[in-house]
């Protein structure tokens, strides 16, 4: 409920501020009162959109939490918004199947910090390491990993002993996998670092690591593979459209079939025997660049007709795979 209550206070703080020319809602429970704000100041309403779980929500978050977020994206879908940014093709998508138009929709990527990271402390890499960075919640599956690092310890029971693994982030399936770690025997290897203090924090875990381990089946972008590579580590990602469309912006990683622990097993074998995932490059990414797309975007959005609630989105630098 404390977002909710976020979401009341962002609205009733906008009355206070004056007028705008554009008000962008940059998450899921901003998006509401962003769009009041603007139709209240006469600007113009823009959302950025990271997913869309319309349909999914009671699947992902129950019948409570779940119910109250499926009204609340209904309500979202259904304003008449200016302009929607969907930080990949793969949500533009998603957006388009509820009936917003194309061309009210521009695709602009997430952005990595890439200054922060290469001033972030550097520290020796450990070909050993394995790590993955996420929310411990169902559509990442963290149990996932595990599964696979016991197949690894059958096929390859030298190369699993010499793995250290830390998995980086807080969730409700924190107990779940602390015990199913204890029972698959693997408490001695892995261990779970909890929410870290800062993404200082986070960018050095990722510099030791020799591979970043990203077995989600629920993302909008991916924006944690694209950060790994900027750190130097390569990542074995699940084989999901928004997961592709990074890799393929970054021209490295490497795809697993999302389907069993069986493929992740495998590719971590090929990785570390054989086949190195290649790292990719992500200064497409950087915020220079996506800081650009998102200001030529509000300078157009401003400057068209008060008549007109649509922008050109051929007018809108995105970046090369902008398309549907």
């Amino acid at each position: 409920m404390s977002r909710f209550a976020f979401a009341a206070a962002s609205a009733a703080k906008g009355r206070t501020l004056g007028r705008f020319e554009v008000v962008d809602g940059q998450n899921f429970i901003a998006y509401l009162p962003a769009y009041f704000i603007a139709r209240r100041t006469g600007a113009r309403a823009v959302a950025t959109y990271h997913e869309v779980w319309r349909g999914d929500w009671l699947e992902n978050k129950g019948w409570l939490v779940g119910g109250l977020g499926e009204l609340w994206e209904r309500l979202v879908l259904t304003r008449p918004w200016d302009h929607l940014v969907a930080v990949s093709r793969f949500t533009r998508g998603r957006l388009m199947a509820h009936r917003i138009p194309a061309e009210r929709i521009s695709v602009i990527h997430n952005g990595v910090d890439l200054e922060l990271i290469r001033t972030s402390a550097s520290c020796r890499k450990n070909q050993h390491t394995l790590c993955m960075v996420s929310r411990l919640v169902e559509g990442k599956r963290p149990e996932l990993l595990l599964e696979a690092l016991v197949l690894v310890g059958r096929l390859q029971p030298d190369l699993m002993a010499s793995f250290e693994v830390k998995i980086c982030g807080d969730g409700p399936l924190m107990e779940r996998c602390l015990e199913l770690s204890r029972r698959l025997g693997l408490a001695h290897q892995v261990r779970f670092l909890g929410r870290m203090e800062s993404l200082q924090d986070v960018y050095r875990l990722m510099k030791e690591s020799a591979l970043l381990i990203h077995p989600s089946k629920v993302e909008g972008f991916g924006i944690v593979v694209a950060e790994a590579a900027a750190c130097g580590t390569p990542a074995l990602v699940a084989d999901i459209p928004p997961s592709r469309e990074v890799l393929e912006m970054i021209g490295g990683g490497r795809l697993f079939r999302p389907d069993t622990a069986e493929r992740l097993a495998e590719e971590i074998i090929r990785h570390f025997t054989c086949d190195p995932v290649p790292v990719g490059h992500p200064e497409a990414l950087h915020w220079d660049v996506i800081g650009a797309r998102i200001e030529a975007l509000y300078q157009r959005l401003a400057s068209a007709e008060a008549s007109s609630a649509t922008v050109p989105t051929g007018s809108i630098p995105t970046e090369p795979f902008s398309g549907g």
